[in-house]
């Protein structure tokens, strides 16, 4: 691969033509690839794009309309890590050579005289293929075959980019070397300390962590009993959890450092142990200490604001909804939000922290209106949440920033979107109403009218649009638009970009 075809790469961009089919333009509207494609991706920065044949088998092509990866495949995903291009492939096929898996026809009688002339066995075995290789080298990484039975499909190698020098294919982790990937660690869990560290399962009860480098730096062991000791005033309590009692989806995994410090570690975040010894209570509500450890039904650790979130029963048994902590890693026990506020206060079990209103006060809500729901963006560090309401029958969000109090985007839509551009929002205003596009001050620049619209990358857009065909039959297209230009990559008559910029 030329620096050359991945820079030109960049300069494509897939359009819906006349035909309604897909090629590609360049930046002043040229034909590059002539339309030909029932579906196009945008080329990768490594110069490949994904794209879908008439027959509806997916494929890969390079700049120069070259089919790199054939079109046998149901589905295909590229993964760009260092200069390699990595193939996540999904292919449905038959085969007659696996007698074991034959099935008998129905119907088949075996006293009938005309037997003999029909067929005993459906010879035909549906399987499925998911294979991930790497496109400029060849270099097999993982395959899983199976048998496609009517209650079970292929359980698919799961793939996550880390950076861009790691991937992680199945349970292990890859690193991009110079000419190929090299497997760094098998039984890979994750990392922590910001992508610095690596931790590996090395059996059921212990896990390693490594540098980038694949050094080993640590042991430590599993606690299965799901228990950390903690002191407070020269006392020490044993905190178990009554992890049924969770409405968290996942238990806590409890770590012990057994060779050196002897310090207590929560869902592989080593960089940050449990506090040893409680040192102060900063608590608004009158509640026994002793009564909260035994009411503990799940922890996190909240690494960008050092500390840990505890999940506790509440004291009356008749709420449903839990108690939430946060134990500072110096040993501080709180039991309302911190300020500056960066974490979320629900999760997407639709866990309510209690003291909702350190969030959002109740006079910033229409009267009358019952608050329903607080969510973060995960992505932003700003103190921005998405807040809902309802108001009889309906359901409004807005975007709230927690730290200036006030609404970025009013409570007047059934949803909000912020996207990964960080500069635009996509909303709708009703649950059967279409898509629109906003920017952080509530000016409309995209009109509601499209069925759905994404953020692909840099400046460039997606939408999708329902049209009618002659039949009156509903069809769906999707096709690109930049911001900069407001350039719709369309041949069509009826669709095109509505923009609306003051």
């Amino acid at each position: 691969m030329n620096y050359k075809n991945g820079l030109k790469s960049q300069k494509l961009v897939p359009f819906l033509a006349k035909n309604k089919l897909y090629g590609y333009w360049d930046q002043a509207k040229n034909v590059v690839i002539a339309p030909q494609y029932l579906s196009a991706k945008v080329f990768t920065s490594t110069g490949f794009a994904v794209v879908t044949d008439n027959k509806g088998k997916v494929g890969v092509i390079n700049t120069k309309n070259k089919v790199v990866v054939g079109f046998r495949f149901r589905s295909i995903e590229l993964y760009v890590v260092r200069k390699f291009t990595v193939v996540s492939a999904l292919r449905y096929y038959t085969v007659k050579t696996r007698f074991w898996e034959w099935k008998f026809l129905p119907n088949f009688n075996i006293l009938s005289r005309n037997s003999s002339f029909s067929p005993l066995f459906d010879k035909d075995v549906n399987r499925a293929r998911h294979s991930v290789f790497v496109l400029e080298t060849n270099q097999t990484i993982a395959r899983v075959s199976s048998s496609l039975k009517s209650t079970q499909g292929l359980q698919k190698i799961p793939i996550e980019a880390l950076s861009s020098k790691f991937i992680q294919i199945g349970h292990h982790l890859y690193k991009a070397k110079v000419n190929s990937f090299v497997k760094l660690l098998s039984n890979f869990k994750g990392t922590y300390d910001h992508k610095l560290k690596l931790v590996r399962q090395l059996r059921a009860d212990k896990v390693k962590t490594y540098n980038l480098l694949g050094k080993k730096i640590k042991s430590y062991e599993l606690i299965q009993s799901r228990v950390f000791p903690i002191t407070y005033k020269g006392k020490e309590h044993l905190v178990y959890f009554k992890i049924n009692e969770s409405h968290w989806k996942n238990p806590p995994t409890i770590y012990r450092d057994t060779k050196t410090s002897g310090r207590y570690f929560v869902n592989e975040q080593f960089d940050m142990p449990l506090p040893v010894h409680l040192k102060s209570l900063d608590l608004k509500q009158d509640r026994p200490l002793l009564e909260i450890w035994q009411n503990v039904v799940n922890i996190d650790a909240v690494v960008s604001n050092n500390f840990f979130l505890i999940e506790v029963l509440p004291s009356d048994k008749t709420r449903t909804t839990n108690d939430f902590y946060i134990l500072t890693t110096t040993g501080v026990l709180k039991d309302y939000l911190p300020d500056p506020l960066s974490y979320s206060v629900t999760s997407y079990e639709d866990l309510i922290w209690p003291n909702k209103y350190e969030i959002i006060a109740k006079e910033d809500f229409p009267v009358d209106s019952q608050f329903h729901k607080v969510r973060n963006i995960g992505f932003i560090n700003e103190p921005y949440y998405y807040v809902s309401y309802q108001l009889q029958d309906e359901l409004r969000t807005g975007l709230w920033d927690a730290l200036n109090k006030r609404w970025i985007i009013q409570p007047e839509y059934h949803s909000l979107t912020v996207l990964k551009d960080l500069k635009f929002v996509r909303f709708r205003r009703a649950y059967d109403s279409q898509f629109g596009l906003m920017d952080l001050s509530s000016n409309v620049v995209i009109p509601d009218r499209y069925n759905m619209i994404h953020y692909i990358v840099d400046d460039l857009y997606q939408v999708v649009q329902g049209l009618e065909d002659e039949n009156q039959i509903m069809r769906y297209y999707a096709y690109y638009f930049k911001m900069s230009n407001h350039l719709s990559y369309t041949e069509l008559e009826k669709t095109g970009i509505s923009f609306s910029f003051k």
